[in-house]
């Protein structure tokens, strides 16, 4: 290093120490620097590493207004050589503090995709405790087959859904989730929600052993905003209908005919149901999921007055034929419904305040929906 520049680390380290640096503190980082800039970096980045430099990195970030001084009245005459210099070092501790932020955020990244592997602990009651990749705990039923093992291994469950809704609530965010479960959606939107604004969840939930799951996976992530737990599945009608549960697959439950045959270890029984309308009672609703194995169109019937109340109302919808099908009703007919309510389809974005470009690339002519196989959809009047 050329003299004038090791005085110039001298006089830095000497001012922002504000004392006589020894030289076994210097010595280690000079060793490492070609010149008086390389020098500035390292402190900002790895001065926290030598013993006695650390005070000289918090310091100089303390010192960041200083780097880069605004001096009212010079705007229209060129900046003097020392101006020039304190921009240059403001700049350059920008860009190591960035450095900084990147580091961090890459540590942050990968402690998060450490959290992804088999995890699940066993409970006296049968239930098994997980944790999400979003840091919520939820009592689950092991011996579904269908959601069980995708939250032991993979800590989510259906990750473009869980995305947008974590990307598409805030603290005002009225969210109504038909077919809760045990509250995967519910307890995300309510821990994304918070408690700071008048937004809270709305979960219904016919499954007796789901309800009680809910209810225990709502009171363990209580820091999130007010579930509301009905206990209910939703139809075109008030009164009383068969559920059916399937043995092993406690996610696939629906709503039945009486004249419909059940599989042998299925567990039928009778739940009460109310329609869409008379369940939100007249409430402004943002976001929406309806997850009713094959039954939406009963659950569409009643939409009218919920969309009067909620214009922008944002539903996201499970779209499988054969369950239309077993369930009683032909895709023609759902989207029938959909477009007597003025509604457009779209794929999962990442969020629901995407670009209008971007939600145009995603969308779904209605037409085409009866021969769509298998989807999630994206509902909303902003066609």
């Amino acid at each position: 290093m050329q003299s004038e520049d090791l005085a110039r680390c001298w006089g830095l380290a000497q001012k922002l120490l504000g004392r006589e640096p020894l030289a076994r503190e210097m010595e280690p980082l000079l060793t490492r620097c070609s010149n008086y800039r390389e020098f500035r970096a390292l402190v900002v980045l790895d001065g926290k590493l030598v013993r006695g430099l650390a005070e000289v990195a918090n310091r100089w970030k303390l010192a960041v207004p200083s780097l880069d001084p605004f001096i009212p009245g010079q705007s229209n005459f060129a900046p003097s050589g020392s101006q020039v210099q304190y921009r240059l070092e403001g700049m350059e501790r920008r860009l190591a503090s960035l450095q900084q932020s990147v580091a961090l955020m890459q540590t942050s990244l990968n402690d998060m995709r450490a959290l992804v592997g088999p995890f699940g602990v066993a409970f006296p009651d049968g239930a098994m405790l997980v944790q999400t990749v979003f840091g919520l705990k939820y009592f689950i039923d092991p011996s579904d087959d269908i959601m069980a093992p995708q939250l032991v291994v993979y800590r989510q469950w259906e990750p473009d859904l869980s995305q947008f809704v974590w990307n598409s609530v805030d603290q005002d965010t009225v969210f109504v989730d038909i077919g809760a479960n045990f509250g995967y959606f519910s307890c995300l939107a309510a821990a994304r929600i918070g408690t700071a604004g008048k937004g809270h969840v709305i979960a219904v939930e016919p499954n007796p052993r789901m309800q009680t799951l809910l209810q225990r996976n709502v009171a363990i992530n209580w820091s999130g905003a007010p579930v509301e737990i009905h206990r209910c599945a939703v139809a075109d009608s008030e009164g009383e209908m068969l559920f059916n549960i399937p043995a092993g697959r406690a996610a696939n439950a629906g709503l039945v005919a009486a004249d419909q045959a059940a599989v042998e270890g299925d567990t039928r029984i009778a739940v009460a149901t109310r329609t869409l309308s008379s369940l939100t009672a007249g409430r402004r609703i943002d976001l929406m999921k309806i997850d009713v194995e094959g039954h939406e169109a009963a659950v569409l019937k009643h939409l009218g007055p919920v969309l009067e109340t909620s214009p922008k109302l944002c539903i996201l919808m499970e779209w499988s034929p054969a369950q239309m099908l077993s369930a009683g009703y032909a895709t023609e007919e759902v989207a029938g419904l959909l477009r007597n309510h003025g509604l457009c389809a779209y794929r999962i974005p990442p969020s629901r305040y995407v670009d209008e470009a971007t939600l145009a690339s995603l969308a779904i002519p209605l037409d085409d929906l009866p021969d769509l196989a298998y989807d999630n959809l994206m509902l909303t009047r902003a066609c």
